[in-house]
């Protein structure tokens, strides 16, 4: 029952949450409307559904005209005919077929590259976050040790610090200056980042805490996964496109024909006919056939290779979320918003700490907030994967 609670504990919805949660939906559909890369999927797999529906067209007739020049004192000949060639007409149905099994397959795929995108664009918005933390963290500390300087170096003047207390301060005030101007670039290569993948105006205002999700069963995840992840879907459309394939194939083995009208002149008299063509199969074994009952095959083993590596991925993702959502629930809330740093300066400057110890301290706090703030980004980082199913980014 206790782990149970632990669990499920930050499912609680909080208003500054769902505000997050909101406007982390809101960048996330700004950068799938935009991104470049998927206007670009998008139109090669439409250009891939008219290509193959230009295959399954009649050819254009084909016309033919002759004249014969005859001997002295005798009529010139000539003659003028249409004709249309076209395959088996059960072969016509069977491309049909297999091009709508194709087209739906590639729907799939369009919205599996969504998907994608989508979880891309969050998880990115999610390293911004942390790194936006790991900004105000250090700016605070760096602050904090800004005004320890000053003071020392005045205590200094006046006989009443050492000049190995002022170095020391020194020391740690540039190594955390350092390290937050590392952070800022970070995130300055987030923020470019996003832009990129949008149309460089992704909406980061507002976006400052993680979008935190309460861990439902493990049972809810899959169920979600087998009816909504577009390519284990599209793995079933493109299954019944290679079957499709197969009668496409048997069919282009039976005859062609062809249709045409025939007009000739000839000793004055105009003559009116028709003709009729056919072409016959290719001898011997029929390869392209057995090519085509290999490519269903395979495109079975294809799909349940990909179907145990998703389950895999899942139960994968869940259990880690379950054990670090045990790790964090006894330490978020209390150090969420803390003044920890304002409580070291206050008993440094009441004499309870030497100024080793602040500092010591204080190097002791960045290193502990940078380690939850890893620790939420992770958790919130394989919460995004498991609800990439269900995320209103992708809509």
């Amino acid at each position: 029952m206790k782990k149970r609670a632990i669990l499920y504990i930050l499912a609680a919805s909080m208003p500054g949450i769902l505000a997050a949660q909101s406007t982390f939906d809101k960048a996330v559909q700004s950068i799938v409307d935009n991104n470049a890369e998927l206007h670009a999927k998008h139109s090669r797999y439409l250009g891939d559904i008219e290509a193959e529906k230009a295959e399954n067209l009649l050819e254009g007739p084909e016309a033919e005209v002759e004249y014969k020049f005859a001997p002295s004192g005798a009529e010139n000949r000539w003659g003028a005919s249409v004709s249309q060639a076209f395959d088996w007409p059960g072969l016509y149905s069977a491309r049909r077929k297999a091009a709508r099994y194709n087209a739906e397959a590639f729907r799939m795929l369009y919205e599996a590259d969504r998907n994608a995108i989508a979880l891309q664009a969050r998880t990115l918005l999610l390293d911004y976050v942390q790194a936006l933390r790991n900004v105000a963290l250090l700016t605070d500390a760096e602050n904090n040790l800004k005004q320890l300087n000053d003071n020392l170096a005045k205590a200094y003047e006046r006989e009443s610090a050492t000049i190995l207390m002022l170095k020391k301060t020194r020391r740690e005030l540039f190594d955390i200056a350092g390290r937050r101007a590392e952070a800022e670039s970070a995130l300055l290569r987030i923020k470019e980042t996003l832009k990129a993948m949008g149309d460089g105006n992704v909406p980061l205002d507002g976006i400052t805490a993680f979008p935190e999700e309460g861990l439902r069963p493990l049972a809810d995840y899959r169920a979600a996964m087998l009816a909504s992840d577009p390519t284990l879907a599209a793995h079933s459309r493109l299954i019944d496109a290679a079957n499709a394939g197969v009668s496409v194939n048997r069919a282009g083995r039976l005859p062609s024909f062809s249709l045409g009208y025939v007009h000739d002149y000839e000793e004055g008299f105009h003559f009116n006919g028709f003709s009729v063509g056919i072409s016959l199969p290719s001898w011997g074994k029929n390869h392209s056939t057995a090519a085509a009952k290999a490519a269903a095959i395979a495109a079975g083993f294809e799909k349940e290779d990909y179907a145990q590596g998703l389950e895999a991925n899942l139960v994968s993702d869940w259990h880690e979320a379950a054990d670090l959502a045990k790790r964090l629930v006894p330490v978020k809330n209390e150090f969420a918003d803390d003044n920890y740093l304002d409580l070291l300066s206050k008993s440094y400057y009441g004499g309870q700490l030497t100024i080793f110890e602040y500092l010591r301290e204080i190097n002791e706090y960045i290193a502990f907030k940078i380690t939850l703030n890893e620790l939420e980004h992770r958790y919130c980082s394989v919460i995004a994967r498991l609800n990439r199913y269900n995320s209103t980014a992708v809509e």
